[in-house]
C-alpha cells in the first residue's frame, strides 16, 4: 500500500468543471512532477466540496484546507506555499460560512457529512481503504441479522429521503419494490 503525506481532492461537480477544474487538476499534476512531489501528494477527483460558486475548488488533507477560485496559473504558487513551504496559501482559502437557523436565531455549522465523512481520508477507488474504515459493516449486519422487512422498517423510521429535490422517502421506494410480485423487478436510479 502506498502512503501519501497529503491528499488533494479536486471538485469535479459540473459547476467546477465549467470553471476549469480539469485544467487546474492537470496543472497541479504537472507542477507536482516538476517539484518532485508526485509520489508524496495524491490528487483525486471528488464530488462537490462546497458551493462551487467560487470554483474550481480543492480540499487538502490532512489539514482540511479548502481552496477556491484557482486557475492553472495559480498552481505553482499554491504548490510552493502549501506543499514545499508548509504554509496555507491564504489568498485562495474559502472563508468559513455559517448559516442561520431561523427558529433558533443562532448560527449552525455548514454541514455534517455522514455518507461522505471519509472524503479525503480514503482513496475512493481502493476498496481496502473503505473496509479499513469499517466499510460494509452495516451491510453485513442487515444481511445476517435482519429480514428484508426489518431493514425496510429501519430505513422508513430513519426518515432517509432521496436527494433529487422531492425528498421521496427511501423506505417507501424499497417497500414498493418488495411488495411487487412481478419478475423480473426493475428499479431505475437517477445517479446524476
Amino acid at each position: 500500500m502506498t502512503y501519501f503525506r497529503s491528499h488533494v481532492l479536486v471538485c469535479v461537480d459540473p459547476e467546477c468543471l465549467k470553471r476549469g477544474a480539469h485544467e487546474v487538476m492537470d496543472a497541479l499534476q504537472d507542477e507536482l512532477v516538476t517539484q518532485g512531489l508526485i509520489d508524496e501528494i495524491q490528487v483525486l477527483e471528488t464530488s462537490r466540496i462546497g458551493s462551487c460558486s467560487n470554483g474550481p475548488e480543492l480540499m487538502v488533507y490532512p489539514e482540511g484546507v479548502h481552496y477556491v477560485g484557482l486557475t492553472p496559473d495559480d498552481v505553482p504558487f499554491l504548490v510552493e506555499e502549501h506543499f514545499l513551504k508548509g504554509r496555507v496559501a491564504t489568498k485562495f482559502v474559502e472563508e468559513e460560512k455559517t448559516f442561520v437557523d431561523e427558529e433558533l436565531s443562532a448560527p449552525t455549522s455548514k454541514e455534517v457529512r455522514i455518507v461522505l465523512r471519509n472524503c479525503g481520508k480514503i482513496d475512493p477507488e481502493n476498496i481496502e481503504d473503505y473496509i479499513a474504515e469499517n466499510g460494509y459493516t452495516a451491510l453485513g449486519t442487515v444481511l445476517t441479522q435482519h429480514s428484508p422487512e426489518e431493514v425496510i422498517d429501519i430505513v422508513l423510521r430513519s426518515g432517509l429521503g432521496g436527494r433529487g429535490g422531492a425528498g421521496f422517502p427511501t423506505g417507501k421506494k424499497w417497500q414498493f419494490c418488495r411488495a411487487t410480485n412481478d419478475f423480473p423487478k426493475y428499479m431505475i436510479c437517477n445517479a446524476d
